[in-house]
């Protein structure tokens, strides 16, 4: 007889694959913590180079939009601005701004990772390229869900076809 055609290429279904959401995590911080430091030697570079949804930590991600908010209205003097912006927009019930228990050592944590502004702009870069990786791998997430679709309408009316051509 006719032998079956082999099985298709499997195609991997999406929630069977892991895909590590690429970071740049000390480089978020560094960015956030060159803001607080020294805004006026380091804003113009990072803002060029990164925005707010380009970080993948929650904190990270809080800081540095209020640092552009604050940017953007000319009120951006450094870590007391933003310390005083954040708390202000949490207690008006924006969820968005939430710090959790210790926003002022969140804060700290970042400014001390940035003992200078000096390579703030490189740092930036670096969150700019993770962000484009996890933009990437969604796609290919999405890439793969269509394929798998795909596969499944094609091959399983082929096979079909197949075995009642043989039987």
């Amino acid at each position: 007889g006719i032998p079956l055609p082999p099985a298709a290429v499997p195609v991997p279904r999406v929630d069977a694959i892991d895909f590590p959401p690429p970071s740049a995590a000390d480089a978020e911080r560094m960015v956030c913590g060159a803001l607080l430091r020294s805004p006026d030697l380091c804003a113009a570079d990072v803002f060029a180079r990164c925005a707010g949804d380009d970080f993948a930590d929650h904190c990270a991600a809080v800081v540095f939009a209020a640092c552009r908010s604050l940017w953007d209205r000319f009120a951006f003097g450094g870590i007391a601005d933003v310390y005083a912006d954040i708390l202000r927009r949490r207690d008006r019930g924006d969820p968005g701004c939430d710090l959790g228990r210790d926003p002022a050592g969140v804060l700290l944590g970042m400014w001390e990772s940035a003992p200078t502004a000096v390579n703030a702009a490189w740092h930036a870069n670096l969150v700019r390229a993770a962000a484009d990786r996890r933009r990437a791998a969604v796609r290919l997430r999405l890439a793969l869900a269509d394929l798998a679709v795909i596969a499944d309408a094609v091959t399983t009316p082929y096979q079909a076809v197949v075995r009642s051509a043989l039987s």
